[in-house]
C-alpha cells in the first residue's frame, strides 16, 4: 500500500490475495488422431486434435523416442512446444524420414490440457518400395478416389491404414468445389466381415440352380491392387436355367447408426443382359421394421445413382440402428436372367443442416437519464461449409462429434464510442423451418434441450443414441454457460431436433433441415459502491441513486452521470474520482461521465475543493437574459491559462476581472481586500419594458445599474446575487434635480482644476 487518501499506513502494508473460480474447471483433450502413422514419399504427417475448452489456451511437449529407426538418422529428433490457441481444435506436424524403422510420439508436460485416447503414437518408416506382404485391402492412408453422386463430385479417403488391420475397411468422403472441403459422407466397402469389413457374404434364396445354372456369393478379393478400383468387390450371381424357378443371393451388414445419415446408395453394377429379367435390389431396415426397398433392373454400368435410399418413414428420419442389404436376383417366371451384381460399397451421406445466423436483438443501455438501444455484441459462425463470415453456413453431422460443432465467434460491438463485448450468451432461439410456414417451430436452447434430455434418461434409441446417466451429464455439461459459445450439433441435438419438428426440407436424393439461430443475450451485472465526497469540502452526486453508501448495479455498457454539488458556497465540485477493481483511485475532472465496462467493478466518490478568492456574481431567475455586466474574465483569459484545475472552477461562472494587468489566471481573479469595485450593469430593453438589476449582497439590497462592492478576505464574502425587476416604459416618470450637495466634511480641493 503507497500514498493513502486521508489516512495514514497501519504496521501491515502488504496484502496476498488468493482469488479461487468456484465454477468448475475445465481443460482441453489432446490426443494423436490415431495410434500409428506409416511415412509416405519420405515424410510422415500426423494429426493431433484438441477438444473440450476451446476457448482456452493450451499446450503440451512433443517428444520422440526411437523404437528401431534412429533420431538424427532415419527420422528428426522431436523436442517442441505445441500450442493451441483459442478455438483452434487441429493441428498437423510433418516429420522428415528416411530409411525404415519405428519411433514414438510422446506428449509430455501439458498446460491446461490434458491427454486422450492417444497421448502416444507409432510412426512406422518405410521407403517408396512395393511391399506384397503389407498390401492392404482398400488402399494405403492417404489414398484417395473421386466418386460422383448425382452429378457431384466427392473425394473418398481412405481410413483403414495398411498397418492396423483392426480399423474398419471404410473412408470418409469430401464434398469438392468451394474450396471448404467438408466431410460429407462415410463410404463402406464391400469388404466382407472377416476381412474388418462390414458385410456377410451368405445369403441365398429360392430355387438352387442345377445343371448350367449358376449361384455365387462372395467377397473378391486382389491382392496386387492396393485401390478401390474394379479389383476389390462383393461377387453377387444367380442364374437358373428354368424360367419358372426364381431365387437370388445377398449380401447384408452390420448395423450402423440411422443418427447420422440422409441417405444411402450403393456403389455397384450389373454385369450382364443375358437373357433379360435382371435384378438388383437395394434394401435398408432399421429396429422397427421399418424397410426402404429400392430396385433397377437390367444391366447398368458402376455408379452410384442407380439405386438411392432417402432414410425417410412418412417424412421423419428412421431411428434406431439400420442394416444394408444387396440382392442380385430373379424375381421372373417368364424369363431365366443371369443376375450379376458386382457390389463395391455404400456411400452413407450425412444429415445436412443449413444454419442461418441473426444477430441478437439489441438491448436498453443507459445514457444518464437517458436510454439507447444497441447490439450487446456481434456475433458470426466460426464453422461449416462457406467462407468464413457467411450469415449462413451448411454443417454435416459426423460420428467424430468434436467434428460438427457449431461454433459461433463472438466479436466487439460499439456502445457510445467503445468497443466491447457487452453481456454474455445465454442461449438460442432456434426457428426450425423446413421451408413451409405450417411446419415452422421455434425451440429454446439449452432450456428445452435439457428438459429432453433428463426426460430421456434410462432410455434408448439406439446402441448409439443411449441416455445413459452418464451420456446424459456429459451432455449437459455442454450446455453450461462457459460453453455456450458453440452449439453441440451431435447424435442427441440431432434427436432433440427430430424430435420436435415436423417436417424436412427434401434435396434430389436425401432431406436436410433449415435451423434459423438467433443468440440471447443476458446483460453483465457491474457493482457499483458510492463512498462520502474526497477533498476539502462536503458533496454528493446529483442523482439520487448515487447516495453515499449505497451499492448499486448496472450493466456494462452503461454511461452514468457523475454531476455532483457541494452545499458549501466556499466550496466547488472539481471532479469525481474512481477505483476499478479495488485499485487505487482515478481522479477525473474532465468530463461527468463514466462508462462501465464488463468485468469490472466500481467505486465512486465526488472530489470537491475550496474555492479561490474571486468576486463572482450569481444571476437568479435567468436575470443573465436581461442583464450584462462589464469587466468579466472573458473566454480569452480562460483558454490563455495552463492552470487546469483553475479553469474548471471559473468556467461557466461571472467572475470579475479584478486585476486586469495581470497575465495568469489567478491573479486576474483574486481581489485587493479592503479595495472597492465597481461593477456596471447594462439592462436589455424591448417595446414595452425596461429591466433594472436588483442586486443582494450579504444582507442589503440595491437597485442600481452602477454598483460599489468592497473586496473581503473571504470569497462566500464575495458572492453577489443579482435578479431582476421588470418595469413597464409607460409607468417611467423623468424629474429634473438641482441643488448643492453639501458634504459636513471638508472639501479635498475648493475646484476641480486643483492638484
Amino acid at each position: 500500500m503507497v500514498n493513502p487518501d486521508n489516512a495514514e499506513l497501519y504496521e501491515v502494508t502488504s496484502l496476498s490475495v488468493n482469488i479461487e473460480d468456484d465454477e468448475p474447471k475445465e481443460k482441453s483433450v489432446v490426443s494423436f488422431s490415431r495410434n500409428s502413422y506409416t511415412s509416405k514419399d519420405g515424410n510422415v504427417t500426423v494429426t493431433i486434435k484438441r477438444k473440450n475448452a476451446e476457448y482456452s489456451l493450451c499446450d503440451f511437449t512433443l517428444l520422440s523416442s526411437s523404437i528401431t529407426a534412429v533420431a538424427g538418422e532415419n527420422y528428426e529428433e522431436q523436442i517442441k512446444t505445441v500450442t493451441f490457441i483459442p478455438y483452434e481444435t487441429e493441428k498437423t506436424i510433418e516429420i522428415p524420414v528416411s530409411g525404415e524403422g519405428e519411433f514414438k510420439l510422446l506428449m509430455s508436460d501439458m498446460t491446461g490440457c490434458e491427454s486422450g485416447k492417444y497421448a502416444e503414437t507409432v510412426v512406422k518408416i518405410k521407403n517408396n518400395a512395393d511391399d506384397e506382404s503389407d498390401i492392404s485391402l482398400m488402399g494405403n492412408e492417404n489414398q484417395t478416389n473421386d466418386i460422383t453422386i448425382n452429378g457431384l463430385k466427392y473425394n473418398v479417403k481412405y481410413t483403414m491404414p495398411s498397418d492396423n488391420t483392426k480399423d474398419p475397411a471404410e473412408g470418409k468422403i469430401y464434398a469438392t468445389g468451394d474450396g471448404t472441403h467438408p466431410e460429407v459422407g462415410t463410404y463402406y466397402f464391400a469388404t466382407e466381415v472377416n476381412h474388418d469389413g462390414l458385410f456377410y457374404y451368405d445369403g441365398y434364396w429360392g430355387d438352387k440352380p442345377w445343371g448350367c445354372g449358376h449361384w455365387d456369393n462372395k467377397y473378391e478379393i486382389d491382392t496386387r491392387e492396393r485401390n478401390m478400383g474394379n479389383s476389390h468387390y462383393g461377387k453377387l450371381e444367380y442364374y437358373h436355367t428354368s424360367m419358372w424357378d426364381k431365387g437370388g443371393v445377398w449380401t447384408h451388414s452390420k448395423t450402423v447408426p440411422s443418427v447420422y445419415y440422409q441417405y444411402m446408395t450403393p456403389d455397384m453394377e450389373s454385369t450382364s443382359n443375358a437373357f433379360g429379367g435382371q435384378l438388383a435390389r437395394f434394401k435398408i431396415a432399421n429396429n422397427d421394421s421399418i424397410v426402404i426397398n429400392e430396385s433397377k433392373s437390367g444391366k447398368f454400368g458402376r455408379t452410384l445413382d442407380a439405386m438411392p435410399a432417402t432414410l425417410l418413414n412418412n417424412n421423419q428420419p428412421l431411428n434406431g440402428n439400420i442394416s444394408m442389404e444387396i440382392h442380385s436376383a430373379d424375381e421372373d417366371k417368364s424369363k431365366t436372367p443371369k443376375s450379376y451384381v458386382r457390389f463395391y460399397g455404400v456411400a452413407a451421406m450425412y444429415k445436412k443442416v443449413n444454419v442461418e445466423l441473426n444477430q441478437p436483438p439489441t438491448q436498453e443501455y443507459c445514457i444518464g437519464n437517458e436510454k439507447i438501444k444497441a447490439l450487446p455484441m456481434q456475433v458470426e459462425l466460426n464453422s461449416g461449409a462457406q467462407i468464413a463470415g457467411s450469415k449462413t453456413r451448411d454443417f454435416w453431422t459426423n460420428p467424430n462429434e468434436d467434428d460438427c460443432n457449431i461454433v459461433f465467434t463472438i466479436n466487439d460491438t460499439d456502445i457510445n464510442g467503445h468497443k466491447g463485448k457487452y453481456g454474455y450468451i445465454s442461449g438460442y432461439k432456434i426457428t426450425i423451418d423446413p421451408g413451409t410456414t405450417d411446419d415452422k417451430i421455434t425451440v429454446n436452447y439449452p432450456e428445452e434441450f435439457i428438459s429432453y434430455l433428463n426426460s430421456k434418461k434410462g432410455t434408448k434409441l439406439s446402441d448409439e443414441v443411449n441416455f445413459t446417466s452418464d451420456n446424459v451429464n456429459n451432455e449437459l455439461k455442454k450446455t453450461e454457460k462457459q460453453n455456450l459459445y458453440y452449439i453441440p450439433y451431435d447424435k442427441y441435438f440431432i434427436s432433440w431436433i427430430e424430435s420436435v419438428q415436423k417436417n424436412v426440407a427434401h434435396d434430389t436424393y436425401g432431406y436436410h433441415q433449415n435451423l434459423k439461430i438467433t443468440p440471447k443475450v443476458s446483460y453483465a451485472d457491474v457493482t457499483v459502491e458510492v463512498l462520502p465526497s474526497a477533498g476539502e469540502g462536503n458533496g454528493s452526486f446529483i442523482s439520487s441513486e448515487l447516495a453515499a453508501g449505497k451499492t448499486v448495479t448496472h450493466h456494462a455498457g452503461d454511461t452514468l452521470d457523475l454531476s455532483a454539488t457541494t452545499p458549501d458556497d466556499g466550496y466547488h465540485v472539481v471532479g469525481y474520482q474512481v477505483s476499478t477493481n479495488n485499485t487505487s483511485f482515478n481522479t477525473i475532472t474532465d468530463t461527468t461521465k463514466l462508462f462501465l465496462e464488463p468485468n469490472t467493478s466500481y467505486r465512486i466518490r465526488p472530489l470537491i475543493a475550496k474555492n479561490s478568492n474571486k468576486i463572482e456574481i450569481k444571476f437568479e431567475n435567468g436575470a443573465e437574459k436581461y442583464l450584462t455586466v462589464q469587466s468579466l474574465i472573458s473566454e480569452n483569459d480562460l483558454n490563455s491559462s495552463s492552470d487546469e484545475q483553475l479553469k474548471k472552477e471559473v468556467s461557466g461562472k461571472y467572475v470579475i476581472n479584478a486585476n486586469p494587468s495581470e497575465s495568469n489566471l489567478s491573479d486576474k481573479i483574486t481581489p485587493i481586500t479592503g479595495k472597492i469595485y465597481t461593477l456596471n450593469f447594462a439592462s436589455i430593453e424591448d417595446n414595452e419594458y425596461i429591466y433594472r438589476p436588483v442586486i443582494k449582497q450579504g444582507n442589503d439590497t440595491f437597485t442600481t445599474n452602477s454598483y460599489h462592492t468592497v473586496a473581503q478576505a473571504q470569497t462566500t464574502d464575495n458572492v453577489i446575487t443579482v435578479n431582476y425587476k421588470k418595469v413597464k416604459k409607460s409607468d417611467l416618470k423623468s424629474f429634473n434635480i438641482s441643488g448643492t450637495v453639501v458634504s459636513k466634511n471638508a472639501s479635498i480641493r475648493d475646484n476641480g482644476l486643483e492638484p
